[in-house]
C-alpha cells in the first residue's frame, strides 16, 4: 500500500516538475527576447552629410540663376532674391559645419569638398558684387564682369560635381537622393539657359541643351535602378522648363534680346521648381538601428536556455 501511494505521488509531482522547468525555460527565453528587442531599438542620430551638402549646392545654384535673371530683366527683385538665396546657402553651410565633426569615413570626401566650396564661394560673392555694380552704372551687363562671375560660378560647381562623382560612385543610394540630384542637374541647365542671352555666347546655349539631354540620360538610369519609383513629376517639370528656355532662346536669336514675357514664363517655372526642391533637404539626419549587437545577445540567450 505504501509503495502504491508513493508511486501515485510521484506520478502527480512529475508533470509539475516538468511544467516548472518549462516555465523557467520560457521565462529565460522571454528575457532573452526582451533584451534583444531593447538592444535592437537602440538608435543613434548620425549626421547625414550628403543632403546637407546638397542643400548648399542647390541654394548656390538658385542664387546664380537669380543673378543672371537680374541682368536679363533689370528687376531689383531678382537681385534681392540673389542675396536671399545666398543667405540660405550660408545657413546651410553653418549647419553643415556643425555636423561635420560627426562625419563617417565615407563622408570625408564631402567634408573636403565643402572646404573647397567655401573658398570658391568667397570668389563668387565678390564677382557678383562687381558685376552688379558695373551693370547698375552702365545700364547694361559689362561682359568682362559677367565672364568673371561665370568663371567663379564654374569654380563652385566644378567642385560640387567632383564631390558627387567621388561620393556616389555607384549612383545615389536612395530614391530621395536620386530625386535631389535630378533637381541639381535641372537647375544647372537653367543657369546655363539664363547665361546665353546675357552673354550672347552660343556655347552657353549648347551647354544648356547638353545639360537637359544629360538629365534625360540620368533619369533613365535611375528608373532602371529604382523600378518601383515614379519620376513622372520631375520629368514633366523638366519638359516645361526646357520648352520655356527654348522659347527664350528663339526670341533672343530673333530680336537680339530675350522677350520679357519668355523670361518671366521661365522664371515662374523655375520658382515653382525651387520651392519643391528645397523641401527635399529638410531632413539632415537619419536614424540607424544597431543590428549586430541584438543578434549577438539573442544568440547568447538561446544558447543559455538550450
Amino acid at each position: 500500500m505504501l509503495f502504491i501511494c508513493a508511486l501515485l505521488i510521484g506520478l502527480v509531482m512529475l508533470p509539475l516538475g516538468v511544467m516548472a522547468e518549462e516555465g523557467t525555460l520560457v521565462e529565460d527565453e522571454t528575457a532573452g527576447v526582451n533584451i534583444s528587442e531593447e538592444i535592437a531599438i537602440v538608435e543613434t542620430n548620425t549626421p547625414n552629410l550628403a543632403p546637407m551638402f546638397g542643400k548648399v549646392h542647390q541654394t548656390l545654384l538658385m542664387a546664380t540663376e537669380e543673378a543672371f535673371g537680374y541682368l536679363l530683366t533689370g528687376d531689383i527683385a531678382e537681385k534681392e532674391a540673389f542675396f536671399k538665396e545666398l543667405a540660405l546657402s550660408e545657413e546651410a553651410m553653418t549647419a553643415f559645419e556643425g555636423a561635420a565633426s560627426g562625419a563617417m569615413e565615407d563622408e570625408q570626401v564631402i567634408v573636403t569638398g565643402f572646404d573647397e566650396v567655401k573658398t570658391s564661394y568667397a570668389n563668387l560673392t565678390a564677382a557678383a558684387d562687381t558685376m552688379f555694380a558695373s551693370f547698375e552704372t552702365e545700364g547694361k551687363p559689362v561682359m568682362d564682369d559677367v565672364i568673371a562671375f561665370e568663371a567663379s560660378v564654374d569654380g563652385v560647381f566644378d567642385t560640387t560635381d567632383k564631390v558627387w562623382d567621388e561620393y556616389n560612385v555607384d549612383g545615389p543610394a536612395t530614391v530621395d537622393a536620386s530625386v535631389r540630384s535630378l533637381y541639381g542637374r535641372l537647375l544647372a541647365a537653367v543657369q546655363e539657359s539664363y547665361a546665353y542671352p546675357v552673354l550672347g555666347d552660343v556655347i552657353e546655349k549648347e551647354d544648356a541643351l547638353a545639360d537637359f539631354a544629360d538629365f534625360d540620360t540620368v533619369i533613365a538610369q535611375y528608373e532602371q535602378k529604382y523600378p518601383d519609383a515614379s519620376y513622372d513629376d520631375i520629368k514633366a517639370m523638366k519638359a516645361e522648363i526646357q520648352a520655356a528656355a527654348e522659347a527664350m532662346f528663339a526670341s533672343f536669336e530673333e530680336n537680339s534680346t530675350a522677350d520679357p514675357a519668355d523670361v518671366a514664363a521661365l522664371e515662374t517655372l523655375v520658382e515653382e521648381m525651387n520651392e519643391k526642391a528645397l523641401k527635399l533637404f529638410d531632413t539632415s539626419s537619419e536614424e540607424t538601428v544597431v543590428i549586430e549587437e541584438s543578434s549577438e545577445i539573442e544568440e547568447t540567450a538561446v544558447n543559455a536556455t538550450a
